[in-house]
């Protein structure tokens, strides 16, 4: 994985631990010059100031420390990825850091130029990914919203349907906070449509280009039946579906 060169801030109030890590990452071709700051309230008047690929991250810093410093870093660092820079016996506050956000952690005694090289590109790796992620999934929450429709994943190999707060809504449910089961779809479906319904799932190829649809009844919690258009398709590979949505 080539990155480039990468834009890399590097929180550390150690000079000697700064030179190390400096040197590491030009041996490693990440980066020609890499910014450095000694305090929190430094890094945090950097991260707003300017877009960083990177935040090399130590813990313990002159005017903070801690899960202060994990905190004070992530709430501006919406682009950045961070590594977490760990002393000795720090992997606790390590793991609690990357739960809360940060992408990887290394400990200061152990890394090297390949071994800090390599977790700086997954970081930005990963952080880039889950910001397309992020990016998308907005987009389809606001497609969704714009058009009013319900949406619906059935994961097959697992039985596990999913179905969102539009679904539920159109049915006069209340959402469930958890994946259900597709047979609580199916048993609100009207017992004469409820067989074509199952049928026609079953019969979903994956990959097509057109999308499958079906009109039936389904049971409205005032208990009157509404007639409901569904449209889905397939995914799977070698024939069979895994997932319809």
């Amino acid at each position: 994985m080539n990155l480039g060169s990468l834009e890399i801030l590097v929180v550390e109030d150690s000079p000697n631990d700064f030179i190390l890590i400096r040197e590491s990452l030009r041996d490693a071709g990440l980066t020609k010059d890499v910014l450095h700051v000694e305090t929190l309230a430094a890094a945090v008047a950097r991260l707003r100031a300017q877009r960083f690929d990177c935040v090399l991250l130590d813990l313990d810093l002159r005017d903070a420390a801690g899960e202060e410093v994990i905190t004070g870093v992530l709430e501006v660092a919406a682009c950045a990825s961070v590594v977490v820079l760990t002393g000795r016996k720090q992997d606790d506050l390590a793991m609690r850091a990357v739960r809360d956000g940060a992408q990887d952690y290394l400990e200061k005694q152990h890394f090297d130029p390949h071994s800090l090289g390599r977790a700086v590109q997954y970081a930005v790796q990963r952080k880039r990914m889950a910001l397309r992620l992020e990016i998308s999934e907005k987009r389809f929450t606001l497609a969704t919203k714009a058009t009013r429709d319900g949406i619906w994943d059935w994961d097959i190999s697992c039985d596990a349907f999913y179905a969102s707060k539009r679904w539920y809504h159109m049915l006069g449910s209340t959402p469930k906070p958890f994946e259900i089961k597709l047979d609580y779809w199916l048993s609100r479906v009207h017992p004469e449509d409820r067989e074509i319904l199952r049928e026609s799932l079953r019969l979903t190829a994956p990959d097509q280009d057109e999308p499958y649809q079906l009109e039936y009844r389904i049971s409205h919690e005032d208990g009157v039946y509404r007639r409901m258009l569904s449209r889905w398709v397939g995914i799977g590979s070698y024939g069979r579906p895994t997932r319809l949505v």
